[in-house]
């Protein structure tokens, strides 16, 4: 079955084809009205923070290998990723606020050297 909504045949759509976009569209309207999953606090315990000096004291290491501060804050301020390069430096990547707005540009790029 065709339908036709007017004489040029660039217009013609079968039921088929509507009916696939009536669901897709359907599909993105009940997609948009999903909510955010909210957690309980007994599912997120809170754990009381922990001074960048004593840090170290929380990690099991493996015998023959050390853990040391590279920074902490004011240096470096919400870090999301580091890497160190040939010369030993390092490289942080910073996403104040963590913000999900672009055209905020709170994120940067911070080089630490000894």
């Amino acid at each position: 079955m065709r339908l036709v909504f007017n004489s040029n045949s660039l217009n013609v759509f079968t039921v088929s084809s509507w009916f696939y976009l009536f669901a897709i569209a359907l599909l993105g309207h009940l997609f948009s009205l999903t909510a955010e999953p909210q957690a309980t606090p007994e599912q997120l315990p809170r754990i009381p923070p922990t001074e960048a000096m004593d840090a170290s004291k929380t990690f099991r290491i493996k015998k023959g290998f050390k853990i040391e501060l590279a920074a902490k804050e004011p240096q470096v301020v919400d870090p999301v990723s580091m890497s160190f390069d040939a010369n030993g430096r390092l490289y942080v990547v910073e996403m104040i606020g963590y913000s999900e707005h672009r055209q905020d540009k709170t994120g940067r790029v911070r080089l630490l050297e000894d």
